[in-house]
């Protein structure tokens, strides 16, 4: 289960706007299409599913795409650390390109 959330602001330099997912939750989220969220509003709970390793928080962000199924590709990626500079990397770096 996961959520895809796009933001109204448009991305810095690119006229895209920023898409946030958050993956392998725990079960469907309340929210539905078009819904808007604030701080602090819950979209959902940590899971396991998708043929995870154990329950964590898949988090990621990406520019919006002309391909209107294409919420996750390494090229529209962008490294949350951009977003969030004074929020330490505390994980491991994977070995997968």
């Amino acid at each position: 289960y996961y959520i895809v959330i796009e933001s109204d602001a448009f991305w810095t330099g690119t006229g895209k706007k920023l898409r946030t997912t958050f993956a392998h939750m725990v079960s469907r989220s309340n929210l539905t299409e078009n819904s808007y969220v604030r701080k602090g509003d819950l979209i959902g709970y940590v899971g396991n599913t998708g043929e995870s390793d154990g329950y964590h928080l898949h988090f990621a962000v990406y520019q919006t795409t002309d391909e209107s199924d294409c919420w996750e590709r390494s090229h529209n990626s962008i490294n949350p650390q951009v977003l969030y500079p004074n929020v330490p990397f505390t994980g491991d770096l994977s070995s997968q390109s």
